[in-house]
């Protein structure tokens, strides 16, 4: 059953999943085929010794894992699958189209953050710091109530306590533009000063291999003002060619909510600056990305816009997955268990290089 005609019949049914889903589980929506209600038992039952992550006194299944991704990718009738995450791939020919995508936690009380999919997808993200997971227990080994979304050297309010609810979006697509040398950047939304930019001045550097970057922390060059929460929102990033990335605000934050020096806006590398080589006027580095897979860098950038994450209300994301989803909840761990035993046909999956 297509994930369109499932989530049509939960549409039928949806006054008695709303009903049905219990205090102490999380709900999985979105295009995701894992989409279901699921308890800290049933998340305990989903973990193996490859996914399991610990960290500050809790344990718990990488938030990737739990989402059912996978690296290798599959194209069918115009969508891209990364495992079990269906993605819509954009008309400018970005091949990476899951880093347009995003995931909203809900806690019990309302609280949310977001964790843009790039950052947790093993081909990009690096694995000098741990990763996102969602905790069933402590690390001695007692079972949690509730189940909780930890975001490791977060600032505050990103890890989500009582976690109720999980929801895959995606910030629209820019429509394909012309590509070209970049001269300026244009900065807009939840900024303290929208505007276009042809200069950056900052004495952030980053060493990546032979190259050093130099430019201005991008957190700080948003200055998204401090009545904003940064737990709800993104950054979109895009080239001159509508190459599009995915930041939350929170990866490009320290845990004490100060810029992280790792991420910046660089205008030079190695002393040169960009323009003198033709590269344009500037490009997003993220140091801690894993080395020679810089798929969320953005060269010839030409425009930065930071927004609000606009998932559908806690009510709106049941309507649309409905008991229906639930109903087939057996069917999708079946087909969780034969993505990851890699039973998909051979001819049907390949790796995209994540260099650009």
């Amino acid at each position: 059953m297509s994930l369109v005609r499932a989530s049509f019949l939960g549409c039928l049914i949806v006054p008695v999943f709303a009903f049905a889903v219990r205090a102490d589980s999380v709900v999985l929506s979105g295009p995701d085929s894992l989409d279901g209600s699921y308890s800290s038992s049933a998340i305990a039952a989903e973990a193996t010794p490859s996914n399991t992550v610990s960290y500050n006194g809790l344990t718990g299944v990488s938030l990737w894992s739990f989402l059912g991704g996978s690296d290798a990718t599959l194209n069918q009738n115009g969508v891209k699958y990364y495992g079990a995450i269906a993605t819509t791939p954009q008309t400018n020919g970005n091949p990476n189209s899951d880093l347009r995508y995003y995931v909203t936690a809900t806690s019990s009380s309302g609280a949310q953050s977001v964790v843009s999919l790039g950052s947790i997808d093993p081909g990009f993200a690096g694995t000098s710091q741990t990763a996102p997971f969602v905790a069933y227990q402590t690390s001695s080994g007692t079972p949690l109530s509730t189940p909780v979304l930890v975001v490791p050297n977060g600032p505050s309010g990103a890890t989500i306590q009582n976690l109720t609810s999980l929801q895959i979006s995606s910030v629209a697509a820019p429509a394909a533009q012309g590509g070209g040398v970049s001269s300026s950047v244009t900065v807009s939304g939840n900024v303290t000063s929208p505007g276009s930019y042809s200069s950056f001045p900052g004495t952030a550097t980053v060493t990546i291999g032979t190259e050093t970057y130099s430019g201005v922390a991008l957190a700080t060059f948003l200055n998204v003002p401090s009545a904003i929460n940064p737990n709800t929102q993104l950054v979109a990033a895009i080239g001159t060619d509508g190459y599009e990335v995915v930041y939350s605000l929170d990866e490009l934050l320290n845990a004490d909510g100060t810029a992280n020096l790792n991420d910046i806006l660089a205008d030079a590398a190695s002393g040169s600056d960009f323009t003198t080589g033709g590269d344009g006027i500037a490009r997003t580095i993220l140091a801690g990305d894993a080395n020679y897979k810089h798929g969320r860098y953005v060269s010839n950038l030409a425009d930065l816009e930071v927004l609000s994450a606009t998932p559908l209300p806690a009510g709106g994301s049941l309507f649309m997955s409905g008991l229906g989803m639930l109903v087939l909840f057996g069917w999708y761990q079946d087909k969780k268990k034969n993505v990851n035993a890699g039973l998909l046909q051979k001819d049907e999956i390949y790796c995209l290089s994540k260099t650009r």
